[in-house]
C-alpha cells in the first residue's frame, strides 16, 4: 500500500493525538480533498500539503508506522518532529511557502499569513543547514520563536544562494547580525516584495540600509522593535522604496519628524502606516506628514486604509483628521465646521493611550469617513479632560459614531475613556454593531448589567469578550450569550474582578460549547470556549467548576466519532486567581478533562495543593504557563510538573504557603514545601523554561542552580529569574548562575539578605550585557 504524503501526515498527527487504530486513519484519509501539483508547507506539525499522485510515500514507511504504533501506541513529540523533518526534507524541492512559526508570534502584526496551528514544531540549526539548500522553489518564508532563534548568519547566506525565487521573508526574534542582511542584499537574484525583521535586536543600519537599497520593489516592510536602527535607515527607505504600501515601525526610535515627512513624499502608494510608540514623533512631524500627502495630489485610493498611532502622545484632533483625510491646511480650529472634500474609506484606526483627543474628533470623523468603512477601532486607555460636560459630549459623539460605522469587527474601549463609555455607548454597540467579533470593555466601570446583557444577546458573531473590571455586571449579563439562535461563537471570555459574579454565571457558561474534536482528521470549524478568566471573582466556588466538568463530560459522552474518547474539553487557558473557595477535588476533576490546557492561573487558591498540581501535570502535558504563587505546594508539585510538562516556559511559584516542619530530617527526599530538590527538578525537566519566579522561598539556596542533569556546566535557557527575599541565595551563587544563563535579561534578587546592594548592582550590569 502506497500512501500520499498528506495521508501519512494525517497518520502522524492522529497517533500524536492518541488515535485508536490505523484503520480509522485510513477511513478518515478519504476526506482529504483533491490532490494538487505542489506542496504547501504551512506548519511543521500539520504539514498542510497536497502533492501529485506520483509523489508517494514508499510502502516501508507505512510498515514502519504500523510497527511503531503497535509497540508505542502513539508518537512522542520527538518522533513526530523527526518524521516531519524527514517528510519536509524529502519534498523540499516542491516547497513554495515555508512557515516555521506559531500563531502567537504573528498576532497584532498585520502581516498576510496563513492560518497556523498552536502546536508548531521547532527545527534546529543543523536541520535548517541541510534543508535550505534544497528549497529552490520557495517564494515565501516565515521564521519565529525557537526556529528563528536557531537561525544564524550562515543560514541567511544559504537562503541568498539557494532560494532565487524568494520574494517574501518574515523573521521574528532572530539573533542574526548585519552580515545576514548583507548576504541577502548581495544576492542579485532576490527581489523582495515583503520584508519583516521584528524584534531583531542585533541588526542595525549597516545591514538594513544595503538590504533596503537592493529591494526597490518592496511593497510591505516591517521593522518593529529594532533598537539599533537609526534615522539613516528611514532615509534609505524613503530613497529606495517608492512602491511601499505597508510600513510598520512601531516602538522605533529611528522614525522622527523628518523621516516621516520624507516617507510621506516618497511613498505615494502607502496604505498601511503603523508608528505606534514612536517616541521621537511630535505634532510637527504628524502635521508635515498630512501636508505632504495632500488630497489634491492623490485620489481617494491613495489615502491611508490602516492608521495605527498607539502611544503617540503628539496626536490631537487637528492632525488626526489631517492624517485621515490627507488635508490639513484647510482645517480650522473649529473642527466641527470642517467638511471633508471627499469621504475616505479608512478601515483600521488605533489610538490606544492617546491623551489629547476629544469628542470633536469623532464628530469630524462622521463627516469624512465613508459609512460602514471602519472594521477595527482601538481606543484603549484614551483619556479626556475630566468634567461632566466633556464626558457627556464624548459619550454622545461615540454613540453617533457607532451608528454610522456598523461594520466594526474589532472594538476596544478598555479603560472607559475617562467614564465616557457608559450604558448609552453600550446600547449603541448592541444596536448597531452586530458584526463584532472582538470587544474589550475592561475597566469600563460605568457600564451597566443590562447594557452588557444586550451586547451579549445582540452581537451574534462575538468571539472574544473582555469585561474585566466591569464591577456593575452580574450573572444576568452573561445569560445574554444563551440567546443566540444559531449557537454562541464565544471562545474567549474575561470576567475578572467582576465581584458580583457567582456560581450561577458559570451554570450559564456551561451551556455554551465546551468541547472540541481530539483529532484534526476531520475538517471542522474550531469551536468551544478557549479562554475563561475568573480572576478576583471571590464568590466562585466548587459549584462553578463542577458545572463546567459535568457539561464537558456529558458532551464528550454523547459524541459519536472515531472512538468514545474522540472529544475533549476545548478550554486552553483558565484563570482562577484569588478564587479562594475552590478545593482540590474540583480543580482536579475539571483539569483532567482538559488534555490541551496550555495555561492555568491558580494564584492564592488554597485548593491548588501538591495533589492538585500533580494531577494537572499528569493530565495536561501541553501546559506552557503555570501560576501557583501563594499556594500550598512544594517539591512534590515541582517534580510532577518537571515530569509531565516539558513545554512549560513560564512558572510563578513564589510566596508559597506550605508550612515546613519544625525539624527537617531528610534533605534528599521531596518535601511538601519547596526546596532545592524541586527547583533542580524543574530546571532539569522543563528545558523550555524562560521565566521562573521563586520569591520568598525560604529553603531554596544556590545549590538549586549548581547541578542540572549531573552537569555543573550545562547552559540554562532562562531569560527571567526572580528570587526576591530568598535568604539562602548568595552573590557568589548568582555569579555562577549568570555564567550558565547567557540569555538572562532580568535577575531580581531584591531583599535577598545574602546579596549586598553593591553586589546587586554588579549583577544588574552583567545582566544588562545580555540585553
Amino acid at each position: 500500500m502506497s500512501l500520499p504524503i498528506e495521508v501519512l501526515t494525517l497518520i502522524i498527527e492522529y497517533l500524536w493525538e492518541g488515535g485508536e487504530t490505523l484503520g480509522d486513519v485510513r477511513r478518515a484519509s478519504r476526506q482529504v480533498g483533491a490532490v494538487a501539483a505542489r506542496v504547501q508547507w504551512r506548519n511543521p506539525r500539520r504539514i498542510l500539503c497536497a502533492v501529485s499522485s506520483q509523489y508517494q510515500v514508499q510502502n516501508q514507511d507505512y510498515q514502519q508506522l504500523q510497527y511503531q504504533h503497535q509497540y508505542n501506541h502513539q508518537y512522542s513529540r520527538i518522533q513526530c518532529q523527526l518524521r516531519a523533518q524527514a517528510l519536509l526534507a524529502r519534498h523540499a524541492n516542491l516547497v513554495i511557502s515555508l512557515n516555521l512559526s506559531d500563531s502567537h508570534s504573528l498576532s497584532n502584526h498585520h502581516l498576510p499569513t496563513q492560518a497556523i496551528d498552536d502546536f508548531g514544531i521547532s527545527f534546529g540549526g543543523i536541520f535548517l543547514t541541510t534543508l535550505i539548500p534544497r528549497l529552490n522553489s520557495v517564494t515565501s518564508m516565515i521564521f519565529a520563536n525557537a526556529t528563528a532563534a536557531a537561525l544564524s548568519d550562515s543560514h541567511f547566506s544559504l537562503i541568498a544562494h539557494h532560494c532565487p525565487w524568494l520574494h517574501s521573508l518574515v523573521v521574528f526574534d532572530c539573533l542574526c547580525s548585519d552580515n545576514a542582511l548583507q548576504f541577502l542584499a548581495d544576492a542579485c537574484t532576490l527581489d523582495f516584495s515583503t520584508l519583516a525583521f521584528n524584534r531583531c535586536y542585533n541588526i542595525s543600519d549597516a545591514g538594513l540600509i544595503p538590504l533596503v537599497a537592493s529591494s526597490q520593489n518592496l511593497i510591505s516592510l516591517s521593522l518593529c522593535t529594532v533598537p539599533l536602527a537609526t534615522s539613516a535607515t528611514v532615509v534609505a527607505i524613503a530613497t529606495n522604496c517608492h512602491k511601499l504600501e505597508l510600513l510598520s515601525m512601531s516602538e522605533s526610535e529611528a522614525l522622527n519628524d523628518d523621516g516621516l515627512a520624507q516617507i510621506a513624499r516618497a511613498c505615494p502608494k502607502l496604505r498601511h502606516l503603523d508608528v505606534s510608540d514612536c517616541v521621537a514623533l511630535t505634532e510637527i512631524g504628524l502635521d508635515n506628514f498630512a501636508r505632504n500627502r495632500k488630497i489634491s495630489h492623490f485620489s481617494e485610493n491613495a489615502l491611508l486604509k490602516v492608521l495605527m498611532l498607539n502611544g503617540v502622545e503628539a496626536v490631537n484632533d487637528l492632525n488626526l483628521l489631517g492624517l485621515v483625510t490627507g488635508e490639513l491646511d484647510g482645517i480650522s480650529n473649529d473642527i466641527l465646521n470642517t467638511k471633508a472634500k471627499l469621504r475616505v474609506g479608512l478601515q483600521t484606526l488605533e489610538l490606544a493611550n492617546i491623551p489629547n483627543i476629544t469628542h470633536f474628533s469623532f464628530k469630524a470623523l462622521n463627516e469624512c469617513l465613508h459609512t460602514n468603512s471602519l472594521t477595527t477601532l482601538n481606543l484603549s486607555c484614551v483619556s479626556i479632560s475630566i468634567g461632566e460636560e466633556s464626558v457627556e459630549k464624548m459619550s454622545n459623539a461615540l454613540s453617533t459614531f457607532f451608528k454610522s460605522q456598523q461594520t466594526l469587527k474589532h472594538l476596544s474601549l478598555a479603560g472607559g475613556i475617562s467614564g465616557a463609555v457608559d450604558s448609552n455607548v453600550c446600547s449603541a454597540i448592541a444596536k448597531y454593531e452586530s458584526r463584532l467579533e472582538t470587544l474589550d470593555l475592561s475597566d469600563c466601570v460605568m457600564v451597566s448589567d443590562e447594557a452588557v446583557h444586550n451586547i451579549a444577546s445582540s452581537c451574534l458573531e462575538l468571539v472574544d469578550a473582555n469585561f474585566k473590571g466591569c464591577t456593575k455586571i452580574t450573572d444576568y449579563a452573561l445569560q445574554g450569550f444563551l440567546n443566540h439562535p444559531s449557537g454562541c461563537k464565544l471562545r474567549f471570555l474575561n470576567i475578572g474582578l467582576c465581584n458580583q459574579i457567582t456560581d450561577a454565571a458559570t451554570k450559564h457558561l456551561a451551556l455554551l460549547p465546551l468541547t472540541q474534536p481530539k483529532s484534526n482528521l476531520q475538517i471542522t470549524t474550531v469551536t468551544g470556549l478557549h479562554t475563561l478568566k475568573f480572576s478576583g471573582c471571590f464568590n466562585v466556588s466548587d459549584s462553578s467548576l463542577d458545572s463546567l466538568s459535568n457539561a464537558i463530560s456529558k458532551t464528550c459522552a454523547s459524541q459519536v466519532s472515531f472512538s468514545s474518547s474522540s472529544y475533549s474539553g476545548s478550554l486552553r487557558l483558565l484563570c482562577f486567581s484569588g478564587c479562594n473557595k475552590l478545593t482540590t477535588p474540583s480543580i482536579t476533576r475539571l483539569t483532567c478533562l482538559l488534555p490541551y490546557l496550555e495555561s492555568i492561573n491558580l494564584y492564592s487558591c488554597p485548593g491548588a495543593s501538591n495533589t492538585a498540581i500533580a494531577a494537572i501535570a499528569a493530565a495536561c502535558p501541553q501546559i506552557q504557563s503555570l501560576v501557583i504563587s501563594k499556594c500550598p505546594v512544594g517539591d512534590i508539585a515541582a517534580i510532577a510538573v518537571a515530569r509531565g510538562c516539558p513545554r512549560l516556559h513560564t512558572l510563578y511559584m513564589s510566596f508559597l504557603i506550605t508550612p515546613p516542619p519544625a525539624v527537617v530530617t531528610d534533605n534528599c527526599s521531596p518535601h511538601a514545601y519547596l526546596t532545592d530538590i524541586g527547583v533542580r527538578a524543574l530546571l532539569d525537566g522543563c528545558k523550555s523554561l524562560k521565566l521562573i519566579d521563586l520569591s520568598r522561598s525560604d529553603f531554596v539556596s544556590d545549590a538549586a542552580f549548581d547541578t542540572i542533569g549531573n552537569n555543573v556546566d550545562s547552559e540554562l535557557g532562562l531569560q527571567m529569574l526572580i528570587l526576591r527575599a530568598c535568604p539562602f541565595v548568595s552573590a557568589e551563587g548568582m555569579f555562577r548562575v549568570l555564567r550558565r544563563c547567557r540569555r538572562l535579561v532580568m535577575l531580581d534578587v531584591l531583599g535577598c539578605s545574602g546579596i549586598s546592594g553593591a553586589d546587586r548592582e554588579i549583577l544588574n550590569k552583567l545582566v544588562a550585557k545580555n540585553v
